[in-house]
């Protein structure tokens, strides 16, 4: 690295520290600040947090110790195992969702039975749009082999299935790519599964399952280094079109190009260096133009037509997230504002006003409270805000045999472990910011550097715009492949300190 770069790097690792411990530090201290959609768990979160790192220290500890028996097919073979499990509790558990999934399904059905009658629901988020005929293919393809719409609109959870097994071992290869060490990279697999692969959010067709694979996906292809010229070529090909896809599907996807560009500018130190870079960046934008093409035709072929003048802009979700009353999340009462106004620009304005407006009466104390309060929302629930989403339970599968009972009981609200279930998910995931933040340790690279400088995105997204503790599902494997440099700089420390 050249000065410069060595500089920036080291900004991201000082930054990225100072913002997580900051996270961890008002997670610690929670259980007396008010904010929303706050979730009670079986035992506080300090002794959470300790069950965690030592539950994730034993598991590190075991998957070091059989090292050796670890073969880059055992994720593979255990993942596929883990993911019959999956579809065989999803099974028990499935139901039909309300908010926006019921749009978008909806939606699917229509373009998947060619019915012209489409929701105008897609004219405030066109971003769903892609998501239903991406449904509405896997539904075609039930209906034409003669399945019900029962056993149709479970096609669709079994494929999300598939995503999350990808996206695990994606999580894995990563991991190892960063470490070199297949018994940490075990070890962060088999957290994955725990955190991931049992979260019933696979059971919700919307975007946070189907977006899941797009992050990860994205850094495993920047962190590979193919030698041949023409493979090179493909690997920025492909974070383009898969960056436009995953944007199209969960606009903070894009962060992660965002980032990517960012660390690969700061590379810049000569003239050979500036042609490289533009190589790849120009690469990128032909990928982005690629994917833009089948997106476009793939409306078109529904004569659906957007209305740019009723989206809801980026203006929309800051005001959204500087409503104090609502500290940070939706407001029904903002989207009706919004809505009010006739064109797109009258209606950025008038929210630009409202955002302003609001941290006018907030102030900067009131202005940094509000910004605790969206950070323990966004991070202070290991479920990822499982079932708090309005009419979340729409229509609900009867099934009353033990098996479904007992499945049921962790997953749905009123079951008898639902709260255990909450508490041994943010458990891990309390394992994962704590030794994520250990990343830092590290010596640093390029590619740990983007990892962090997304992240660290994504915090700044969650302080300005409107949260969910579920925008953060998608990042989840790549704060899991920073606890995986975490836990190998710990275990780089400790034989250090042990040969000396």
């Amino acid at each position: 690295m050249n000065k410069f770069e060595n500089l920036f790097h080291k900004t991201i690792q000082v930054l990225w520290v100072s913002s997580l411990s900051i996270v961890l530090l008002l997670i610690l201290f929670s259980e007396s600040i008010r904010y929303a959609c706050k979730t009670d768990f079986c035992l506080s979160v300090f002794v959470l947090a300790l069950l965690g790192i030592v539950g994730i220290s034993i598991i590190s500890f075991i998957t070091n110790r059989i090292e050796g028996r670890i073969k880059f097919s055992s994720p593979a073979i255990i993942g596929l195992v883990f993911s019959f499990f999956q579809i065989f509790l999803l099974k028990h558990y499935f139901f039909s969702s309300g908010w926006d999934v019921a749009h978008v399904i909806y939606a699917a059905r229509c373009f998947a039975q060619d019915n012209p009658a489409i929701t105008s629901y897609f004219y405030s988020y066109p971003n769903n749009l892609l998501l239903s005929y991406i449904f509405s293919l896997i539904l075609k393809l039930g209906y034409f082999l003669g399945f019900s719409d029962y056993v149709a609109y479970f096609m669709l959870l079994v494929f999300q299935a598939g995503l999350s097994y990808i996206a695990g071992l994606l999580t894995f290869y990563t991991s190892y790519k960063l470490t070199g060490s297949r018994g940490i990279s075990m070890a962060i697999y088999i957290v994955y599964l725990l955190l991931i692969c049992i979260s019933p959010w696979v059971s919700v067709p919307y975007s946070d399952s189907m977006g899941l694979i797009f992050p990860i996906a994205i850094i495993a292809l920047y962190c590979s280094e193919p030698k041949h010229n023409l493979l090179s070529g493909a690997k920025w090909l492909s974070i383009g079109m898969l960056s436009y896809i995953g944007y199209m599907i969960k606009p903070t996807i894009f962060i992660v190009l965002i980032a990517i560009a960012i660390i690969e500018m700061s590379t810049i130190s000569s003239f050979s260096g500036r042609k490289t870079v533009l190589k790849k960046l120009v690469l990128v934008m032909l990928g982005i133009l690629l994917a833009i093409i089948p997106v476009k035709l793939a409306f078109s072929e529904h004569d659906y037509v957007l209305r740019e003048e009723l989206r809801l802009g980026p203006m929309h979700f800051l005001a959204m997230g500087m409503n104090e009353k609502q500290m940070g999340i939706y407001s029904l009462d903002d989207v009706i504002f919004s809505e009010s106004f006739e064109t797109r620009k009258e209606r950025d304005s008038a929210d630009w006003e409202l955002a302003k407006e609001r941290i006018g009466d907030m102030g900067p104390v009131g202005l940094i409270k509000q910004f605790g309060r969206k950070l323990l929302t966004t991070f202070n629930d290991g479920s990822f805000m499982w079932a708090r989403e309005g009419d979340f339970f729409r229509d609900i599968v009867e099934k009353t045999d033990p098996v479904s009972r007992f499945i049921r009981s962790f997953y749905y609200p009123d079951g008898s472990r639902f709260k255990l279930f909450l508490t041994f998910e943010h458990a891990v995931w309390l394992s994962v910011l704590c030794c994520s933040l250990l990343a830092a340790l590290s010596l640093r690279s390029r590619k740990s550097s983007v990892i962090m400088l997304a992240l660290l995105g994504f915090i700044l997204y969650s302080m300005l715009f409107e949260v969910r503790a579920r925008y953060i599902y998608i990042f989840a494997p790549l704060f899991l492949v920073l606890a995986g440099i975490g836990l190998s700089s710990i275990k780089n420390l400790l034989a250090v300190a042990k040969g000396r």
